[in-house]
């Protein structure tokens, strides 16, 4: 699925979304640090190592996954993506599980409904039958966009991250196509 558009924003800004490509890689590791450090409702964490450019370049190409970045003024702002993880397994092959984050300076301003519509588009596309993800019980806009798309919250990991030696729950969302 090729997706290349200009959104243009609540606040009438103009963001690019399209794949990510190979030489996106290190734009993109720069928004993950920078993401990392502006929230808590991230698995990515402040200081990670940089992942392997080979090993991401093939998940970018890969047929089995779809990866989105939101560009504004040549700098990403934003990633999604969406992954069959056992895309061979008989019984877990029609399950998907996606990812999205934007930095604070495109939040609430309409993104969040766009690219899962582009998830959901890439899992129709691919005979999904479940999306499922993860988020932080305590990031009440991501728990409003994924009810206001139809998700439904499964279950609650308790104590499923410790930060700056507060525990914080996660819950499993999840919704049927």
């Amino acid at each position: 699925m090729i997706i290349n558009e200009n959104i243009k924003l609540k606040c009438g800004r103009q963001v690019l979304i399209r794949n990510l490509k190979a030489e996106d890689f290190d734009m993109v590791q720069e928004y993950l640090d920078k993401f990392s450090c502006e929230n808590i409702f991230t698995n990515q964490y402040p200081g990670q190592p940089k992942r392997d450019r080979a090993d991401m370049v093939k998940k970018y190409e890969s047929e089995h996954s779809l990866f989105i970045g939101t560009f504004y003024q040549d700098k990403v702002v934003g990633s999604a993506s969406i992954q069959i993880l056992k895309p061979d397994h008989p019984w877990l092959c029609k399950t998907a599980e996606f990812g999205i984050g934007f930095l604070t300076e495109v939040q609430g301003l309409g993104l969040g409904s766009i690219i899962m519509k582009k998830l959901e588009d890439w899992a129709r596309l691919k005979d999904m039958v479940r999306i499922e993800g993860s988020v932080r019980a305590t990031n009440t806009k991501a728990i409003s966009l994924y009810i206001k798309c139809g998700f439904v919250i499964e279950g609650l990991r308790k104590k499923r991250a410790l930060i700056n030696d507060k525990w914080y729950d996660d819950y499993i969302i999840a919704k049927l196509l």
